[in-house]
């Protein structure tokens, strides 16, 4: 009897951005499933990436609840253009004055200030807003 080896090669098998798994085969482990809020593919706009993962957050945030937006990967895998948008010719970063191409952290910028002006004209809020924020690059 010959013995049929099956092998599975290794790496990243299945990216199901639907329901937000991955399923992987770990050298040392084995077969692997991980699930995420989101799971995007490499062709998402800037404003799917800000909708499908941020308006949550700052929604809550908006209403009192801290918030945490984490960006993780590679390096030159698009971090900090997922952050932040273009930057102008490698030089200290300038953000884009073209909405559609802004990151993750303009458009918050924007959102915040544009919703606490609402609040203030709008709902006749008298309110003082302290807003605050870390940024940490490992």
């Amino acid at each position: 009897n010959d013995a049929v080896e099956n092998t599975i090669e290794c790496g990243v098998h299945n990216i199901d951005s639907i329901t937000g798994r991955i399923v992987l085969v770990d050298p040392t482990k084995g077969l692997r499933k991980f699930e995420f809020d989101n799971v995007l593919p490499d062709e998402s706009s800037q404003n799917s990436i800000y909708e499908s993962c941020v308006k949550r957050i700052l929604c809550d945030f908006m209403n009192g609840i801290n918030g945490t937006c984490l960006v993780y990967g590679q390096t030159g895998s698009g971090k900090t253009f997922t952050m932040f948008g273009p930057c102008n010719n490698n030089e200290s970063l300038k953000l884009t004055t073209n909405f559609q191409n802004q990151g993750i952290i303009p458009r918050a910028c924007t959102e915040i200030f544009e919703s606490i002006q609402f609040r203030k004209k709008c709902l006749n809020f008298d309110i003082d807003m302290r807003i605050s924020a870390s940024y940490v690059e490992i």
